[in-house]
């Protein structure tokens, strides 16, 4: 995911996408260091975080576009980002239950 971010960032059509494209790639690339090494709930919601900014962000692309930007169109970079965030959100979800059901019985 932080290399389709970063090809993202590099071919944003604003600069402030493009700030935005790297403040999130910053955000889930120390997520997922910290998920790596410690698996705590922060590291947890960083990543979360990250992956709904980044979902949000491109389906809001997809559906209104970018300002200055001419008709919508459905880039391969935006299904791989969309599918990949489904993906982490799918994987993260059955651990956080397991967690919750362990400490409630």
């Amino acid at each position: 995911m932080a290399v389709v971010l970063a090809f993202c960032a590099i071919r944003a059509a604003s600069t402030i996408a493009a700030v935005l494209e790297v403040s999130v790639l910053v955000v889930a690339a120390l997520g997922a260091t910290t998920m790596w090494f410690h698996d705590c709930f922060e590291a947890r919601l960083s990543v979360i975080m990250a992956v709904v900014a980044t979902t949000g962000g491109t389906l809001l692309d997809i559906i209104v576009g970018m300002p200055g930007s001419g008709d919508a169109v459905l880039p391969p970079a935006h299904v791989l980002l969309l599918v990949l965030g489904a993906g982490t959100l799918l994987a993260l979800l059955p651990e956080g239950l397991g967690v919750r059901l362990h400490l409630g019985g």
